[in-house]
């Protein structure tokens, strides 16, 4: 969501309006205009299920009636009716199929989801090179592959530039967070038994545990910080509105993320801008981003005793000040929503000449980007 507004503002300060279909299921759906400020349009689809029958006629109609230049596709098992309705209408089909699903957790179900939306596209969008080179589908004939581009997720910066940070901002042991929606994937539980060890270790602080965000593993979670005795180290504190991810990281000494898998993961960087030290789990695409002891600390996945030991290390000023600078210096270069705007802007251009890209990407002064390439 932050990326897709960030790209969103970026847009219509070029002159470019732009709209979201928002897929989700009924409980988690964000329509209001709180979550999505840079859209001109915001239509709704809710799924219940794989085999939904009721969204994809939704998205049909969307497609028939909204009239729009160009589609970028996230949800890839609705891409098909997205396109079949854009063509009963007259529409011209220019989608870009944007891959984020991390690589180690993918399914069949997965490729072939990106199988029926890539079959619709003209380009597709890959976050990083080294998601583009694993990508099991990168050999298939198929011509959403024809043009391929490169592009990282950006943020908008400014939120974040403006934070005056004065560390610690615990009491005692380290205050942690982690933003994320909390599925099993995301192993929130490997934090949990982390400060179970810090409590135990007589050379640890103590740390409390922030939690921005919601989801299905809620309550088994919250019955898990019970079982371990440790509700005093944490706070649920659901979802937070992208407007306040900027206070939320403020108060935070140590942002952390355990997870499985990402593709390429957003809080990440949006820490990184906050001038918060990141502790992440050593995964490829989390590797392939951040190096270990430069601008992040790293450790195993799934293993309470490595993350204990990096809140540790985190923890000290010295190594907190060094990893911060240099990961604000790498999201300031490469990871700001102005250098994915023009990439996308590029991208536009070579699927669909006579629109509005060129002369949007001019008003950037902008050159052609090189991470684009053909087939």
């Amino acid at each position: 969501m932050a990326v897709t507004n960030a790209l969103a503002k970026d847009l219509d300060t070029l002159g470019v309006t732009s709209g979201v279909i928002a897929v989700s299921p009924a409980e988690s759906i964000l329509v209001s205009r709180e979550f999505w400020p840079a859209m001109s349009l915001i239509e709704p689809v809710v799924v219940t299920g794989r085999g939904d029958v009721a969204s994809m006629a939704r998205v049909f109609a969307i497609g028939r009636r909204t009239k729009a230049r160009a589609v970028l596709v996230h949800t890839h098992r609705h891409a098909a009716p997205l396109a079949i309705g854009r063509l009963s209408s007259g529409q011209p089909v220019n989608m870009v199929s944007v891959e984020h699903h991390s690589l180690e957790l993918r399914t069949n179900t997965d490729n072939a989801n990106s199988i029926s939306a890539l079959l619709w596209s003209k380009a597709s969008v890959f976050l990083t090179e080294e998601y583009l080179r694993a990508y099991p589908l990168r050999a298939a004939k198929l011509p959403g592959l024809a043009t391929r581009a490169v592009i990282a997720n950006g943020i908008d910066l400014k939120p974040y530039i403006s934070l005056h940070r004065n560390s610690p901002r615990g009491i005692g042991g380290p205050t942690l967070g982690m933003a994320a929606r909390l599925v099993p994937s995301k192993d929130v539980e490997t934090i949990l038994e982390a400060i179970t060890i810090a409590i135990k270790s007589q050379d640890s602080k103590v740390p409390h545990l922030r939690i921005a965000g919601d989801g299905p593993e809620r309550s088994r979670l919250e019955a898990r910080v019970a079982e371990l005795n440790i509700r005093q180290c944490v706070s649920f504190l659901g979802h937070v509105p992208e407007s306040q991810m900027p206070s939320f990281l403020d108060s935070l000494d140590i942002y952390v993320l355990s997870t499985h898998g990402e593709t390429f993961n957003t809080s990440l960087i949006q820490a990184a801008a906050a001038r918060v030290p990141i502790v992440a789990t050593r995964a490829p695409s989390i590797a392939s981003v951040f190096t270990d002891g430069v601008d992040a600390i790293l450790f195993e996945p799934a293993d309470p005793s490595s993350l204990e030991a990096a809140i540790k290390k985190a923890s000290d000023p010295s190594v907190a000040s060094a990893i911060v600078a240099a990961a604000f210096e790498l999201v300031s270069s490469k990871f700001n929503s102005w250098v994915m705007t023009e990439a996308y802007l590029s991208l536009l251009a070579l699927i669909d000449p006579s629109g509005p890209w060129l002369a949007a990407k001019l008003r950037m002064g902008g050159e052609a980007d090189p991470h684009v390439r053909h087939n």
